[in-house]
């Protein structure tokens, strides 16, 4: 019984955080929605394209922010298909061959692009319509990169792109 009421929570747990992911890539890593937008393939080369420079377009991307708000962009959250072509690109691979054997993490793309946070979504959830006999999976989020500045520690007064804010004034319900 402890075990089945654990398996539900997680379940439920699960598809909430997906829920989650999904409302903040359509709120958020959308065309247009933040004054600036770059696409891949038309303003510079895609990350999967190992010709291209994905240090000088975050730089770009810095430069472009700093100068329009005064912030400059601390926080990237990338999808899990632009993760894995940055893990792999010759230009990241080639800067830390030197100094590591280790492989390229999250943490070392981080450290790499000068940020404070380093986010990989990597929800997936069935796209079909309901009941259709053909499963299709597709991830909640597309091969997006979103760079923002958040706050260290945001408050309702400060310039942050996203956080969310939990209310404790009532009891009994969850610390978010």
């Amino acid at each position: 019984s402890v075990q089945l009421d654990r398996a539900a929570a997680q379940l439920v747990t699960q598809r909430m955080l997906i829920r989650r992911e999904r409302l903040y890539a359509t709120k958020f890593m959308t065309t247009g929605l933040w004054g600036t937008s770059v696409t891949g393939g038309v303003d510079f080369a895609p990350w999967d394209d190992y010709a291209s420079d994905p240090e000088r377009d975050i730089d770009n991307a810095k430069n472009a922010m700093v100068r329009s708000t005064g912030f400059v962009g601390n926080c990237l959250t990338v999808s899990y298909t632009v993760h894995q072509a940055l893990k792999r690109h010759p230009l990241i691979v080639d800067r830390i061959k030197h100094v590591s054997d280790a492989s390229v993490t999250e943490e070392i793309i981080k450290r790499f692009f000068e940020l404070d946070e380093y986010h990989v979504t990597k929800a997936s959830y069935a796209s079909n319509a309901e009941g259709a006999v053909t499963k299709v999976q597709a991830f909640a989020v597309g091969p997006n990169a979103l760079l923002t500045y958040k706050e260290g520690t945001p408050t309702v007064m400060s310039p942050t792109a996203a956080t969310v804010f939990g209310w404790s004034g009532l009891t009994g319900l969850n610390n978010m």
